[in-house]
């Protein structure tokens, strides 16, 4: 009898450790899930699990920053253009913000604003070809070709270079 008592009141007081954790630590909790569901794949779920986080309660750029990153990969990028305008509010300086916010500002169709984040990223970066490939891109697509030739010749001069 006094085993199953003890047993008992050790289940008991597991439960309660485990429900007052999952009340204490719901918003890491549900973080860990979106994790899990974005590492799987599964980026509608992750975002379902992310939305019901309360950012105060976790590290908000981390937090924003994943957020946007399974709009982009769920293909709603209408939704994650905002969290990363915010983003690169807090950060200006961090290019795979930059980079990631003037993607979507292609995709939106806002070439200028895109072009203005490359040439901002090509001023600390002149060598990055990627970007100045991206920036003749925009240019061409804006009709401002003599300056995308100009960045094309750019990049081609970095690639003989480094030949």
């Amino acid at each position: 009898m006094k085993k199953s008592v003890l047993v008992i009141f050790l289940i008991i007081i597991a439960g309660v450790t485990t429900g007052a954790y999952h009340l204490l630590n719901r918003d890491w909790i549900l973080y860990r899930q979106g994790e899990r569901q974005f590492a799987a794949g599964n980026f509608p779920e992750a975002i379902a699990a992310y939305q019901q986080v309360r950012p105060e309660k976790i590290n908000k750029q981390n937090f924003a920053d994943r957020l946007a990153a399974a709009y982009l990969a769920a293909g709603d990028a209408a939704k994650a253009l905002p969290i990363l305008e915010t983003i690169h509010r807090l950060n200006p300086d961090n290019v795979s913000v930059q980079v990631s916010l003037a993607d979507v500002y292609i995709q939106a169709g806002r070439f200028p604003q895109a072009a203005s984040l490359y040439r901002k990223i090509l001023q600390k970066s002149p060598e990055n070809r990627r970007i100045r490939l991206e920036l003749a891109r925009i240019l061409a697509w804006e009709g401002q070709f003599d300056a995308a030739i100009g960045e094309y010749r750019k990049v081609l001069k970095t690639k003989e270079e480094g030949s």
